[in-house]
């Protein structure tokens, strides 16, 4: 089977894609190396250069569209015609990552375009997975969310809900990556007569990662204050307070954005990672560090469990810091062989939950029957 993944969030598409490959299936990734975490989506990743013009070290302002419009003759027409009719599903993250037919200085695909390289019976599907308008619209459903106002959002203005009409009309079904995107598309799904299909997790390439959870003589706690979507002001506080109660105790480590490989080479320093408390679910941060044993404090609500139908081991938090600081006060005061339990079930967890061959083989079944 030839796949065709459209877009890049977290490592989603380039973790999906390898386990597609164990499978024996080919793949493409039409990138985007997703921002400022500049992810390598790895051998089989098509990437359109747009980007301001350059000359004699001087870059010119706004002169990206010059750009894309070059790249578009240069590099994207030509690739609709090497894979003229050549993929049997497609697979778009986000629509946010397809383009309006005319937008030809954008680095995107159209649908128009898309069905040109799919074949005859070629099937089209979205994953929920990032914001996007059904999660903005179901927010204020919510006991909780990282958006508590949508108002000029940019998911609700005339381009993006024109690409969300379009993409409604050329897929199969929604595939949800977790509870919070599962129940805002099944919110709409009479509104929009979208089919919600069957929940399938985050995958994660588990090869790459081996349990790495030693504690010394102090525990580190690890923190991305990426940004306000995380809950950072909930979550800082909380450790400011746990750091001076426990100063012998406990080491605090907040960083900044960096780039997802450098991220993960941090990562092995922490024992406990706090990844945000604004979700009902948890990302692929948390599931990058759970790969490494890390004991995580993230959204697991029991609706997030319900939804995957097991038992997760992570500690779920609230958007409220004396609560982050209990749980964390909580597990610092476990002797090391509880710890180490906990550890070694969230390593255990992501080999067998998220491991990217099971997930990619559920995208598979999707597909047959779908």
């Amino acid at each position: 089977m030839k796949i065709l993944i459209i877009g890049e969030y977290s490592g989603f598409a380039s973790n999906l894609a390898l386990g597609f490959k164990k499978l024996g299936c080919e793949v493409v990734i039409l990138g985007n190396l997703d921002g400022w975490k500049k992810i390598d989506s790895g051998e089989g990743t098509i990437l359109y250069p747009v980007k301001n013009i350059t000359i004699a070290g001087w870059t010119i302002r706004r002169t990206w569209m010059f750009s894309g419009i070059y790249s578009h003759f240069k590099y994207y027409l030509p690739n609709i015609k090497r894979f003229n009719a050549c993929f049997d599903v497609a697979i778009v993250v986000n629509y946010e990552f397809v383009r309006l037919d005319y937008e030809i200085w954008s680095s995107r695909i159209s649908y128009n375009d898309l069905k040109k390289i799919l074949k005859k019976d070629g099937k089209i599907y979205l994953t929920a997975c990032g914001n996007d308008m059904p999660y903005l619209k179901n927010a204020s459903n919510l006991r909780y969310s990282p958006y508590s106002s949508i108002a000029r959002n940019r998911y609700f203005e005339r381009r993006l809900m024109k690409l969300f009409d379009q993409t409604l009309q050329n897929i199969r079904g929604v595939i949800p990556v977790m509870y919070d995107y599962a129940v805002a598309y099944r919110c709409i799904q009479k509104e929009y007569f979208v089919n919600v299909l069957p929940t399938i997790p985050l995958p994660i390439n588990v090869d790459t990662f081996s349990y790495d959870n030693i504690i010394g003589n102090k525990i580190v706690i690890y923190h991305g204050k990426v940004s306000s979507v995380k809950g950072g002001k909930f979550i800082i506080p909380a450790l400011e307070k746990l750091q001076n109660l426990y100063p012998d105790k406990v080491e605090i480590v907040l960083h900044e954005k960096m780039p997802l490989q450098k991220y993960l080479m941090e990562l092995p320093k922490a024992n406990i990672v706090v990844d945000q408390c604004l979700g009902y679910s948890y990302g692929m941060n948390a599931i990058y560090a759970m790969a490494m044993g890390k004991i995580v404090l993230s959204g697991n609500e029991s609706e997030c469990e319900q939804e995957f139908g097991c038992k997760v081991p992570v500690v779920n938090i609230l958007p409220d810091s004396d609560d982050i600081f209990n749980k964390l006060e909580e597990l610092i005061m476990q002797p090391q062989e509880v710890l180490s339990k906990m550890s070694l079930d969230a390593y255990n967890f992501v080999q067998g939950f998220h491991s990217d061959v099971l997930v990619a083989k559920q995208y598979l079944d999707i597909f047959s029957k779908y």
